[in-house]
């Protein structure tokens, strides 16, 4: 049985299509010939769609082209499977190094998605799944990549209701503001035992070639088992190949502004 499907919707999807055979852009009347529309139909679809960012229009030469929509959207999806595929092999290094359960974060709409996720080796390990979601005040690495999203939505999260998952769960957006803060100047995150009793961790950024915080690598551990001595040898293993993972993505040392 076949969806239903939504016309403007359809000839949007389609009209998108044509980009991929047109490296120059397209025309009204390429469109109006390629997908059979009507002169005023595609005309008012090319003007809207170009109004809203979706396409580009060139007065000179009268194509439409990527708009900077398009473009933007292609190029979180390009990062988001950079990052994966990029770090996947060091991750495996990583976990087989400290022999502790590695996983690779990325922050979308006020949530931290698990874009990667590699098993300690151990018999008895924490497992956390590849395509995992988590609130960014608790953990590691949520608060990592909370600490560096733009100043507007770092406020609107920190006005909103932060949930308690334990007694350490940061639920006092004052408190949580100045954790954020050390953790961004640092460069290091901590989970004492916010998620779950009896589990900490520690999340260290990868970088794109701007400098900017793309992702986190971080590694979850039975709290009992790791001394200040061991936790902060995890730290520069964690550290050493987080700036591996971000050289071998372009990043070159300093951060650029755009």
């Amino acid at each position: 049985m076949h969806e239903p499907t939504v016309p403007a919707i359809d000839k949007m999807h389609r009209i998108f299509l044509l980009l991929m055979r047109y490296d120059q852009g397209f025309t009204l009347t390429e469109v109006i010939k390629e997908l059979e529309l009507s002169k005023a139909t595609a005309f008012r679809m090319l003007t809207h769609l170009a109004a809203l960012g979706y396409l580009e229009y060139e007065n000179s030469s009268s194509r439409y082209s990527l708009g900077p929509i398009l473009i933007s959207l292609g190029n979180h999806a390009k990062n988001r499977i950079d990052l994966k595929v990029t770090a996947h092999s060091f991750l495996i290094e990583l976990a087989n190094e400290v022999e502790e359960t590695v996983k690779l974060s990325i922050y979308r709409d006020d949530t931290i998605f698990v874009l990667d996720s590699i098993e300690s080796p151990k018999r008895m390990r924490i497992v956390v799944d590849q395509g995992a979601y988590f609130p960014p005040h608790i953990g590691a690495a949520g608060k990592l990549l909370l600490a560096n999203q733009e100043q507007t939505v770092l406020e609107e999260y920190l006005n909103g209701t932060l949930e308690s998952y334990t007694e350490y769960t940061y639920t006092d957006p004052v408190r949580l503001r100045e954790v954020l803060t050390k953790i961004k100047e640092d460069n290091i995150s901590f989970d004492h035992e916010e998620e779950s009793l009896g589990i900490k961790a520690i999340a260290s950024p990868v970088l794109d070639e701007l400098g900017n915080v793309i992702g986190a690598v971080s590694i979850p551990y039975l709290a009992h088992v790791y001394d200040d001595k061991k936790e902060k040898e995890l730290i520069d293993i964690l550290s050493r190949y987080t700036a591996t993972i971000s050289s071998a993505i372009g990043y070159r040392g300093e951060k650029i502004d755009e």
